[in-house]
């Protein structure tokens, strides 16, 4: 039998188990009855597996001149959402729901991801030339 464990409180997929329904019985947690789903493209929703929604971040350029002064500028990040800002070195940061301004003052490149769930995460590359 089929079945996908996921977390009640925000409905993300933990994992997906195909077993005798013995085994899913003696299970704890949360399940639901359903072939194995992709827990980036899915979520549970009211007990029912839900396409999860697309992101809606924009990004108003890829690249940018490592001046300083340029800036890629990556608006629609919802407040709550988790920001990694990934250089040298990695920033998390929780959004306050405002665009983000990212500028380099020396060549570069910089991986953006957001995770605000239930959309789809979304990862952006900035180069700073």
């Amino acid at each position: 039998m089929k079945c996908i464990k996921y977390d009640p409180d925000t409905g993300k997929i933990i994992y997906s188990l195909d077993a005798p329904f013995e085994i899913i019985g003696i299970q704890e947690g949360s399940f639901i009855f359903s072939d194995p789903l992709d827990p980036r493209q899915w979520y549970v929703k009211d007990k029912i597996a839900t396409p999860r929604p697309d992101n809606q971040i924009t990004v108003s350029k890829t690249t940018i001149n490592a001046d300083g002064i340029d800036a890629a500028i990556i608006s629609g990040v919802p407040a709550g959402a988790i920001v990694r800002i990934q250089t040298d070195r990695e920033t998390r940061v929780i959004s306050d729901g405002t665009d983000i301004h990212l500028t380099s003052a020396k060549p570069m490149k910089i991986l953006v991801h957001i995770e605000a769930f239930p959309l789809k995460e979304k990862e952006v590359t900035i180069y700073a030339n």
